[in-house]
């Protein structure tokens, strides 16, 4: 096993533990302290369960990888394609999560401060936090595409799964790209120009009042 390969282990377990640890901590803050259980800290409560998920599908991703022999590391298993159905969801469901507190936010500072007592609200932001990303991990699956890049340079996933790519003339097919797009970078796009647009209008609002 080479250097680089212990390199990136070490790096990806000690930080997904401590990111393990963290969120763990977090939730039992919130769960011993009741001062906490405010409707944001709620919303907190679940970005940190999808963060915690990541954490913890790279960590059973690496030790996966680390016990393969080398013929092996290429080829995608049922503890792949558990790995890959993990973080594609808690990945996606992080995203959602955090583009939902940014709006929660900017909404609390409106005139209806009460809204979050709707149960069309939590209704709605359990539907885009979960459910949403769990139907679009939930197609991949079924299409058969979560598993292991043959050729994982390509695709920067490291050591662990993701989409299971195919290949013509050296180049990954259009439809894979897409795939990954549609299930992961679409979304983390989405969350940073969301984000961005909130902070913008809360400082434009703050300075015109």
């Amino acid at each position: 096993m080479s250097l680089e390969i212990l390199s990136q282990a070490s790096i990806t377990l000690i930080s997904a533990s401590l990111s393990l640890v963290g969120g763990l901590a977090l939730l039992l803050t919130y769960v011993k302290i009741p001062d906490f259980r405010t409707s944001v800290h709620r919303l907190l409560v679940f970005l940190t369960i999808s963060d915690i998920l990541t954490a913890f599908g790279y960590i059973i991703g690496t030790v996966n990888f680390l016990t393969l022999d080398d013929d092996q590391r290429n080829v995608t298993d049922n503890m792949c394609i558990a790995q890959s159905f993990i973080t594609t969801f808690s990945s996606l469901s992080s995203f959602a999560w955090t583009s939902i507190i940014a709006v929660h936010l900017y909404l609390l500072l409106r005139p209806n401060r009460y809204f979050d007592q709707d149960r069309f609200i939590q209704a709605l932001y359990f539907t885009i936090g979960w459910i949403i990303p769990g139907i679009i991990t939930f197609a991949v699956l079924i299409m058969g595409k979560l598993g292991r890049d043959p050729n994982s340079q390509q695709s920067g996933t490291g050591l662990w799964c993701w989409i299971k790519l195919n290949y013509r003339n050296k180049r990954i097919l259009p439809s894979d790209i897409l795939l990954m797009f549609l299930s992961g970078k679409l979304w983390e796009i989405l969350t940073y120009i969301l984000s961005f647009s909130v902070y913008m209008s809360l400082k434009v609002t703050t300075y015109l009042e």
